[in-house]
């Protein structure tokens, strides 16, 4: 299938202000009225979803008045001050499985133009500047400062830490960059292929999306040669894995596939909601996050059935996982939410920058992308 050359922005979802269309955002495929890389034509759209396939979203009761006034202080957040979130529930987390004790503030931290990807441990952020060619930032938990930059030949995408290295898509040249953590410098290219979009990383394995491919390609850390090429949804867009699954979203036909890492064949194929775009394993459940719906759906991976789908705001993106709770990156209104994995309410709002995409939890914080804002939101759960 043809592989149209992508420019090196990628395109806004429709409430993204014309003037902002530049930025290259990590963000899933737009509505109608706006274009972006396609998937192969060959593919064709999957069949209309059962409406059994995916439960009624709940909406946490404290979802409006939260993004009422997340907006009221977003400038202050972009002023570098720490700002408190907004609080859902009662104090003691309103029967939550986790997060009673939520307290979160933000701090934003100023970085290079349009972060993107980002991956975390408790030594390092790594935050990737989507342009062509680009860098990736690291940046002290300890300092909240840049402690490198690392300069690519190509568009970094999605950022990954696993198996002693920091992993990087390479959208434009069609490569997974491996970086020395020790030393910030690139010790391997590894020519994938395609438009390698996102990237999931564990000791034994290296998983990425080939975006207009339709493929997710996993490559051996020890050899670093490509050892399987799997054929997933249209559109693949992000990719979580551990030692016994992998999940991929299908961002072009509202699907999520899930691979056997000991076979690399795909097992499962789940319904998820509109324009799935983050993907994450984590509190026992596989999380999908739904751009055009405005919902999180919760999967369990026992059964590979959707259980629930919690409706959370405005173009839901990046999910992570951090002191108990789920927590959601919403692009369209510039926050980010803490989730009650079992209810689905929402516990506390957290205003991040302008348009945050990518999210990761590492040195016992919550790491934000500000595309649009040249900034990463520094979440701290308990204050």
């Amino acid at each position: 299938a043809p592989t149209p050359a992508p420019p090196p922005a990628s395109p806004p979802t429709p409430s993204r202000p014309a003037a902002a269309a530049s930025v290259t955002a990590e963000e899933a495929r737009p509505r109608s009225g706006t274009t972006a890389p396609a998937p192969p034509t060959t593919a064709p759209r999957g069949p209309a979803r059962p409406a059994a396939a995916r439960p009624p979203a709940r909406r946490g009761r404290w979802a409006p008045l939260a993004i009422g006034v997340a907006v009221v202080v977003v400038a202050l957040v972009a002023g570098g001050l720490a700002i408190r979130a907004v609080r859902g529930g009662d104090d003691s987390g309103g029967g939550a499985t986790g997060g009673s004790d939520l307290d979160p503030v933000a701090t934003d931290l100023p970085v290079d133009p349009n972060p993107t990807g980002v991956a975390a441990d408790d030594t390092a952020v790594w935050v990737a500047h989507s342009a062509d060619p680009g860098t990736m930032s690291r940046l002290d938990p300890g300092t909240d400062a840049v402690a490198a930059t690392v300069a690519f030949g190509t568009e970094p995408r999605g950022v990954a830490v696993g198996a002693g290295s920091v992993w990087v898509a390479g959208f434009t040249d069609g490569t997974l960059l491996r970086v020395d953590p020790a030393t910030d410098t690139v010790v391997a290219t590894i020519a994938i292929g395609g438009s390698p979009r996102n990237v999931a990383a564990t000791d034994d394995a290296v998983w990425l999306t080939d975006n207009t491919g339709g493929l997710a390609v996993r490559v051996d850390p020890a050899t670093e040669t490509t050892v399987a090429a799997v054929e997933v949804g249209q559109g693949p867009f992000k990719v979580d894995a551990d030692a016994s699954m992998v999940w991929v979203t299908n961002n072009g036909d509202d699907t999520v596939t899930r691979i056997d890492p000991a076979t690399n064949q795909v097992v499962a194929t789940v319904p998820v909601g509109g324009a799935p775009q983050g993907v994450l394993i984590a509190g026992g459940s596989v999380w999908v996050s739904n751009v055009d719906d405005g919902t999180v759906t919760k999967i369990d991976p026992a059964t590979d059935e959707v259980v629930d789908t919690f409706e959370v705001g405005s173009e839901p993106s990046g999910l992570a996982f951090e002191a108990g709770v789920l927590w959601v990156a919403r692009t369209g209104d510039g926050s980010v939410s803490a989730l009650d994995p079992g209810t689905g309410e929402i516990l506390a709002t957290v205003p991040a920058g302008d348009r945050p995409t990518g999210l990761a939890a590492g040195a016992g914080a919550l790491w934000v992308t500000n595309t649009s804002s040249a900034s990463v939101t520094r979440i701290d759960p308990t204050g």
